[in-house]
């Protein structure tokens, strides 16, 4: 017997994939975790809403057997996708939204967003991305099944509870957003029942603690004339009931309020090593600071100052939340280790900027490349990786060359300090591996411009 939809898309979902779209989102785990396994029901949800017209179930069927996007899995694990064709994934899956969703895209991702606590920017690169796995194996199903507008009705009709009962209490407001039908009275059959559990679990709880406060009275009262002993033990006992009852409460306020389990696999996946490395720093929703729409640039919020003890006695002073912080705690401390995968690791120059057009380093970015130096020179076994990277604007003929020479530029100056050339090394990669995904605003474009450092040994 086949696998229900949910259960076929979750298997698909390994731990490794979501440490990659986590890494490449610049999100936590756990966050984009709770994203993506309430964004598959959901998608699952309104498709199943969709089916019931034969418009909507012929567009469904148009689009999850169009031959790239089959092509695309053909053969492939959903992670072997993501860490080869990253782009094209993406590229499909926006596609994809726009003529499935429409108007309704862009809430749906709020409500993704507003749940999971994760940014807008990541909620659409979430989306973008899950959206072509789910369609996939719809595709599958219905290529193998031979199935037609009335038969996949017929199959989301079949699975309609359980794909609805998967999406999470804390989205009750998506049935309104999609126009999930009888959404509402869903909602409420799961507090009712809910409240009913609740009830049913204190009353027997209460009930049995009478049977034993009942039973131990008798006790007290034939084997114990001064009654002082039943009451020093009837208020410790009330005391411990109430802390149950309590305890019963918050654990079913966690249940409730728990976004979702991970995602199951069946499969053991491996990492393969791309054909470049990726950098993985945090995206526009999580990054603090603004954009300079004057010098069209984005400020970074470097944190309170602090300072850094370098081994020789030497410090400099530097944000809690700058590039250098991060750079030296990753190094200074025995606990971080190199991982393997190159899409690890990678941490953004938050004060290095570049004349519009060109490789020539901006005054202030001096100051910062001065410190990662210093920083460097303080441990001489590390050695680091600078990666260059533009927006999308532009063709690749000219963003590949320029993201590379401004890699350069950076490694130079450093070089230039002091600094062994042996100890570092440059690569420019043009408009791939956004940390703003949406790469569609000026504030996100600058955001995508910029020179990422990654330690490769220490």
């Amino acid at each position: 017997m086949s696998l229900n939809l949910l259960d076929a898309i979750k298997n698909e979902v390994s731990s490794t994939v979501i440490d990659k779209i986590s890494n490449y989102l610049g999100e936590s785990r756990g966050n984009t975790s709770n994203a993506i396994t309430a964004a598959i029901p959901a998608i699952l949800a309104f498709f199943s809403e969709k089916s019931r017209t034969e418009s909507g179930a012929s567009s469904l069927i148009n689009l999850a057997t169009d031959s790239n996007l089959l092509n695309l899995f053909s053969g492939n694990s959903f992670t072997d996708v993501f860490e080869k064709n990253r782009d094209s994934l993406m590229s499909k899956g926006n596609s994809m939204l726009i003529d499935l969703f429409g108007d309704k895209e862009a809430k749906l991702s709020q409500e993704i967003s507003n749940y999971a606590n994760i940014g807008k920017e990541s909620s659409d690169g979430i989306l973008a991305s899950i959206l072509p796995l789910i369609m996939s194996v719809l595709g599958n199903r219905i290529s193998g099944d031979g199935l037609n507008a009335s038969s996949l009705l017929g199959l989301f009709d079949n699975q309609r509870d359980s794909i609805f009962s998967a999406i999470p209490a804390g989205l009750a407001g998506l049935g309104g957003v999609l126009g999930l039908s009888n959404w509402g009275d869903r909602v409420a059959d799961q507090v009712a029942a809910t409240t009913t559990r609740v009830t049913d679990t204190v009353r027997d709880a209460v009930d049995t603690t009478r049977t034993h406060v009942r039973e131990e009275k008798e006790h007290f009262d034939n084997n114990n004339d001064n009654g002082g002993g039943f009451m020093k033990w009837l208020l410790p006992l009330l005391g411990i009931i109430a802390a149950l009852a309590l305890l019963w409460f918050l654990m079913q306020k966690c249940n409730d309020d728990k976004k979702v389990t991970e995602p199951a696999t069946t499969t053991q996946t491996h990492d393969v090593e791309m054909d470049h490395d990726a950098t993985v720093t945090a995206p526009a929703a999580n990054i603090r600071g603004e954009y300079d729409e004057a010098n069209n640039r984005f400020v970074y919020d470097r944190g309170a100052d602090r300072e850094i003890t370098f081994p020789d006695g030497t410090s400099i002073i530097v944000g809690d939340n700058s590039t250098e912080w991060k750079l030296f705690d990753f190094i200074s401390n025995d606990a971080n280790t190199v991982s393997d995968d190159k899409t690890q690791g990678w941490i953004t120059l938050d004060r290095v900027y570049f004349e519009t057009g060109s490789n020539k380093l901006t005054a202030e970015s001096k100051a910062q490349l001065d410190n990662i130096a210093a920083i460097m020179k303080a441990y001489p076994n590390a050695k680091a990786k600078f990666g260059g990277y533009t927006d999308n604007a532009g063709s690749d003929d000219i963003n590949v060359p320029l993201s590379n020479d401004r890699a350069i530029a950076v490694m130079n100056d450093v070089v230039n300090t002091g600094i062994d050339a042996a100890r570092v090394e440059a690569e420019g990669y043009g408009a791939q591996h956004f940390v703003c995904p949406a790469n569609d605003t000026p504030a996100c474009m600058a955001q995508n411009r910029r020179v990422d450092i990654r330690v490769t040994s220490k």
